[in-house]
C-alpha cells in the first residue's frame, strides 16, 4: 500500500493533480490497473455474537488512497454517462 494519507493527498493535490491526471488517463487508455493499486489490507471487524467465533467477523478491505481516488473518479464519470 502507498501509505499516503487522505489529508496529505488533499494538501498536495494542487501541486500534483496534473501528474495524477496523466497517470489515471494512461491507466484508462492502456486498460491496465497498476498492480499496487489492487493490493488491500484486510482486517476483521466484529459483527455480533460470540467474539471467539470466527464466523462473527467480516472482512474489511482497505485500499490505497490513490486507488480510492481513481475508482471514485471512474465511478462518477461512468455514472454520469449512464444516467
Amino acid at each position: 500500500m502507498d501509505q499516503i494519507s487522505k489529508k496529505v493527498l488533499t494538501l498536495a493535490a494542487p501541486v500534483i493533480y496534473k501528474q495524477l491526471t496523466e497517470i489515471f488517463n494512461l491507466s484508462l487508455k492502456s486498460e491496465e490497473y497498476p498492480y499496487d493499486w489492487k493490493l488491500a489490507k484486510v482486517s476483521p471487524v466484529f459483527k455480533a455474537g460470540e467474539p471467539n467465533d470466527p464466523n462473527n467477523f467480516r472482512p474489511i478491505s482497505i485500499l490505497s488512497t490513490i486507488s480510492r481516488v481513481f475508482e471514485k473518479l471512474v465511478y462518477e464519470q461512468l455514472y454520469n454517462y449512464l444516467t
